[in-house]
């Protein structure tokens, strides 16, 4: 089964789509994000890395080759 962006997006934590929704839609820093977010900068960091890694995986689907 094919995945969009969107469903992909609601399928991570309700915190994980936030920062990376405020990262590369709104272009948020990862301290603007951690402040806004009440988290540390590195928290943020670590989280959009996972989240990143669980959209490619998901988005992989997309592919035709896969």
């Amino acid at each position: 089964l094919s995945v969009t962006l969107g469903e992909a997006l609601l399928e991570l934590s309700p915190r994980d789509r936030s920062i990376v929704l405020l990262a590369e839609a709104e272009g948020w820093t990862g301290p603007e994000i951690a402040e806004r977010l009440d988290m540390t900068a590195g928290n943020v960091r670590v989280r959009l890395h996972r989240a990143r890694l669980q959209l490619r995986a998901r988005l992989a689907t997309l592919r035709p080759d896969s």
